[in-house]
Order: C-alpha cells, then structure tokens, then sequence
C-alpha cells in the first residue's frame, strides 16, 4: 500500500456456513426432518508487518480457533492476498480480498475449512510503536 506504513493491525470477521439436520414440523404431515442453513461469524485480530531485511510481509493472528502465523502473498491499493496457518495444525487457508472502497471484502479457501466470507480493516501502526 502506497502509505508507506512497516506495520497494519488486521481486524476483521470471517463467515462460515453451516448445514444442521433438525426436527420441525409441517401442516398436515406433523414432525419432519429439516435442513437448516446458519450463517456463523468469528471476530480475528493481529498484526501484518514488513521484514526489515527481506521487505517481505509477514504477521499473527489470533481468533476463536487458535493463534495463526500470516504469509502475505500480496498487498497493494486493491488486493490483500495471504496464506494462514495455525500453530496447532498443518493446513493452510488461503484468503483472497479486495478494497471496497470501505473495508477489505472477499474469500476464504482451505482443505479442512471449506469455503466462506471474510472482510476486514487495515490500520496503519505508527512508526515506533512496536520497538517499545
């Protein structure tokens, strides 16, 4: 991004939908069995920062399902790529977003999460706030 920031807190929320089996009912057949589908939020935060010796982004997060390590495939004016891996697993869900004028907006992809949502904020850490 052209705001020559070295460091971007990341707040955001990433949507999953679910399919749930349950019991309803309908008029004249009594108790059925219904397919319900929920959509599901989760709030994520951290940090992306520029490597000072590799210029490379990189960064944490932490949301419901455990702290994440962050590889930026790509950040500019209109795309924000990266790759995200827990520390408690092996797969890697890779995120794909646009600027929308307002915030970041896009996908998700990965092996054991499936498909969904996601949209988040980038906001420009100041110059010497992470050394203390």
């Amino acid at each position: 991004m052209n705001n020559g920031a070295s460091a971007y807190l990341v707040q955001g929320f990433f949507f999953q939908y679910w399919n749930t089996l349950g019991l309803g009912t309908a008029a004249g057949e009594g108790v059925v069995s219904v397919i319900r589908t929920e959509i599901v939020r989760d709030m994520f935060s951290g940090i992306i920062w520029r490597d000072e010796l590799t210029g490379e982004w990189q960064g944490s997060f932490t949301d419901p399902f455990g702290d994440s390590t962050i590889v930026v495939e790509h950040l500019d004016d209109s795309t924000f790529t990266f790759m995200k891996c827990y520390r408690n697993r092996q797969d890697l869900i890779h995120y794909e977003l646009t600027w929308n004028g307002k915030y970041w907006q896009g996908t998700y992809s990965g092996e054991r999460t499936g498909d969904g949502g996601a949209s988040c904020i980038l906001t420009p850490v100041p110059e010497g706030m992470l050394r203390g």
